[in-house]
């Protein structure tokens, strides 16, 4: 007897997000960018390196149940359906709900906070739930920020309006 997974696994494949199974990039028999899920519906992977080509999520490491659809960066993916065309490269964080095959690539929030530019969150400067001094980004790798007034006290950039993931450091201004 094997224990059957209480969640299955779903991962992405394809020249888009690594290779293909059986290639260099992801040789098996565990494809490598494996999703997460708490409850076997919502999936998600952070920090998933991309690049211009096609992807398709699969259940089980296997052909078996496969999801796709042309569009990006969202979309609903069908069973055998096409393969999702990865049109602009950069580090994505995606989720996927396996009931339905809704898919989405995004690129992580990064924000800066503190007494230097605004106000830690929950401040009057920064009263939240998303940070106010939010950055952008092109390919989710390099963020900026314009025009930021700071005064002298601390700051920090965190992700996703959350401390789980942050950065500081005592050294200014680099």
């Amino acid at each position: 007897f094997t224990l059957a997974p209480l969640i299955p696994p779903v991962s992405i494949v394809g020249d888009g997000v690594g290779g293909w199974p059986g290639s260099t990039g992801n040789p098996g028999p565990e494809d490598v960018n494996q999703l997460t899920s708490t409850n076997g519906t919502d999936y998600k992977i952070t920090k998933l390196a991309c690049v211009v080509g096609p992807a398709k999520f699969r259940q089980d490491n296997a052909w078996t149940v496969n999801w796709g659809n042309v569009a990006f960066p969202t979309g609903t993916g069908t069973q055998g359906g096409d393969n999702i065309e990865i049109t602009a490269a950069g580090t994505y964080d995606v989720t996927f709900n396996r009931s339905t095959g809704e898919y989405n690539f995004f690129f992580p929030t990064i924000a800066i906070v503190g007494d230097a530019v605004g106000g830690w969150p929950g401040s009057t400067g920064n009263p939240g739930p998303v940070d106010v001094k939010q950055m952008t980004t092109t390919d989710g790798v390099t963020y900026t920020i314009s025009n930021l007034a700071i005064v002298a006290g601390p700051a920090k950039f965190r992700q996703a309006n959350d401390w789980a993931v942050n950065w500081g450091s005592d050294a200014f201004p680099t």
